[in-house]
């Protein structure tokens, strides 16, 4: 499905750059993909923002966030100031329902809760006369700890010229297992559910449809990071 996205401009003069675009670009192995891009970096005090729609948690308390971006490396750009910056921040906002509009939640941190500030470890070069060129950058954040229906991610701008590439959204479980004719339900683990503070994460199976009847005593499997351990 599409994913649409909201933009938001806060400077405080009357000559304010257009913030986030969304525009037409080609990855690194020539494919033609849509990029939110933004580079206000020859004027002072941006306070760009860029907002997902509204995404379901599936019952994830920790979400992992994937981004795909570019950062133009400050010094390569043509009279440049020294507003000019190299990284970004990443926010969430938790809601019970699709509440968010151009003006709300308003566009600040608190009621946006802070992730990190992202630093590109690859930063791409403004040649005279051609396009930037360089490596894209790939990090995964955790976003939470979350608790409400769903959520939003934003990214803040403050004076880089960057593009936004892609965001993948993910979190890890244990998937169904069947073990000696017990069955282990798909789980999440519980440390991407609650603070483990060293409790080992123990689950209980039941027998499968196909199992033998015997009377036995109940059936135990561990879980240590995303995989099943222990035997029966």
């Amino acid at each position: 499905s599409r994913c649409f996205w909201t933009t938001g401009t806060l400077a405080t003069t009357s000559w304010a750059p257009r913030g986030w675009e969304e525009l037409s670009g080609m990855d690194e192995e020539q494919n033609s993909v849509r990029t939110f891009e933004v580079c206000g970096v020859h004027r002072p005090n941006q306070n760009n923002w860029l907002r997902t729609t509204f995404v379901p948690r599936s019952g994830a308390t920790y979400v992992y966030a994937e981004l795909r971006f570019t950062v133009v490396e400050c010094f390569s750009i043509p009279r440049v100031t020294r507003a000019c910056k190299e990284t970004f921040n990443l926010f969430f906002y938790e809601a019970d329902a699709d509440v968010a509009s151009p003006t709300f939640p308003p566009w600040m941190e608190n009621p946006y809760v802070k992730v990190d500030t992202v630093a590109a470890e690859h930063l791409t070069r403004k040649r005279p006369g051609a396009e930037a060129s360089g490596k894209a950058n790939i990090k995964t954040l955790r976003v939470g700890p979350l608790s409400k229906t769903g959520f939003y991610l934003a990214f803040q701008d403050q004076g880089a010229c960057m593009a936004l590439l892609s965001v993948r959204l993910f979190y890890k479980k244990c998937p169904s297992v069947t073990v000696n004719f017990t069955l282990f339900q798909a789980t999440v683990p519980r440390e991407l559910v609650m603070p483990v503070h060293g409790q080992e994460d123990w689950k209980i199976g039941r027998c499968s449809p196909v199992s033998p009847g015997l009377l036995l005593p109940s059936n135990q499997m561990k879980v240590r990071g995303t995989e099943w351990e222990g035997t029966l």
